[in-house]
């Protein structure tokens, strides 16, 4: 499976990790900052004005008609825009990064921006996927990088697992706090860059699941995954250990087989 991100996130990933909203405002243009005097292919044009449409929203009903699988993510995005008021989104630049034809999978074109704005520390690349009636948002990978949330996962035990987008490699661990840690596989989890923020995941090595990524992510690999990671306690010690990897890449599945975002 290519890495799809390649022309935006170049890896930031080292072999040694150290683990440690609110809704935005949009103006009446959309500019591309970089972009600007290059000509966009053909499809990313109408993934541009969808992402558009979607950031100027004033209501609900207008995002969910540009958000993919959006009859199923309805009640997440009523739990998540009900306060603040409604507002639309104002973001400083967006860019176009990559346009994808084939995407392996059955899908649609696969589309890539990038957003930045004043508000957010990093810019927060964005997906689309074509659909018959146009290009719809990937709103929950949209959130998880506007709202750092794998970074605030590692923050603070929670008692329930939770999925994410990020990069993942295998690594030495040289840290504290992991108890029998020498009988552990143990994973380095980015999110998208710029963001820098890196976190450990753990796996016992006397798995069948550790044997089977033994293969899948071998030594010196890096991947662009979906991965599902649950906060493990032994007294007073506290890890995150690495339960699946539902997904070698990032693009966007029917909403079955997709990464749910972590509660607010």
């Amino acid at each position: 499976m290519r890495n799809f991100l390649l022309l935006l996130l170049v890896s930031t990933a080292s072999s040694l990790c150290s683990a440690a909203p609110q809704p935005p405002q949009f103006p009446s243009s959309l500019p591309h900052s970089k972009n600007d005097q290059e000509p966009l292919p053909e499809g990313a044009t109408a993934a541009m004005q969808a992402l558009k449409h979607f950031m100027e929203a004033a209501t609900l009903d207008e995002r969910l008609r540009h958000t993919l699988h959006a009859d199923i993510l309805k009640p997440r995005m009523e739990q998540y825009y009900k306060q603040p008021s409604e507002k639309p989104v104002i973001v400083d630049s967006v860019d176009f990064v990559r346009l994808d034809l084939d995407t392996d999978l059955g899908t649609g074109r696969h589309c890539i921006l990038s957003m930045e704005s004043k508000a957010w520390k990093f810019p927060v690349p964005v997906m689309l996927t074509e659909q018959p009636d146009g290009f719809k948002l990937d709103w929950p990978a949209f959130v998880e990088f506007k709202d750092r949330q794998l970074e605030k996962f590692f923050q603070n035990y929670q008692k329930e697992p939770m999925r994410f987008h990020v990069g993942i490699q295998r690594n030495h661990f040289f840290g504290h706090g992991v108890p029998d840690v020498s009988h552990k596989d143990s994973f380095c989890l980015s999110p998208a860059p710029p963001d820098s923020f890196q976190g450990s995941a753990f796996l016992p090595k006397d798995t069948d699941f550790a044997a089977e990524l033994k293969t899948r992510l071998p030594w010196e690999t890096h991947v662009w995954a979906v991965v599902e990671l649950e906060w493990k306690k032994q007294g007073a010690q506290q890890w995150v250990e690495l339960k699946s990897v539902p997904q070698m890449h990032w693009y966007s599945l029917p909403e079955a087989s997709r990464p749910a975002p972590p509660q607010q």
